[in-house]
C-alpha cells in the first residue's frame, strides 16, 4: 500500500474527528430556556413564537462563530439541531394552542 494512501487516509479521518468536535462542541453549548410569557395564555402560539424566536437568534449570532471552520453543509446540519432543541423547549413550555 503507499504510504501517500495511508497518510491521506489518517488526514481524512483527523479531519473528520476535528469537525465531529466542533460540531459537538457547538450542540453542548445550552439554549437560552424560554421563560413563560406574562399574559401567554391570551396569546396564540404564532404571536408567542414571534415573541421568542428573536431569543434563539441572538443565540445563534452569538456562538455561529464555533461553525466558521466547518464546510457549510456541517453547518447545516449542525444549525437545525439548535433550532429543534429550542423549539421542543418553547413546545414544552406552551404545549398545544392554536397557532393562529
Amino acid at each position: 500500500m503507499p504510504v501517500f494512501g495511508r497518510t491521506a487516509r489518517r488526514a481524512l479521518a483527523t479531519r473528520q474527528a476535528d469537525h465531529a468536535e466542533v460540531v459537538a462542541r457547538y450542540a453542548a453549548v445550552p439554549l437560552p430556556v424560554p421563560q413563560p410569557h406574562s399574559r401567554g395564555a391570551q396569546f396564540t402560539g404564532e404571536y408567542l413564537w414571534k415573541h421568542h424566536h428573536p431569543e434563539l437568534i441572538n443565540w445563534q449570532r452569538q456562538h455561529d462563530y464555533l461553525l466558521d471552520k466547518l464546510p457549510r453543509t456541517l453547518q447545516r446540519e449542525a444549525e437545525p439541531r439548535a433550532f429543534e432543541r429550542y423549539y421542543d423547549a418553547f413546545m414544552a413550555l406552551y404545549g398545544d394552542r392554536p397557532w393562529r
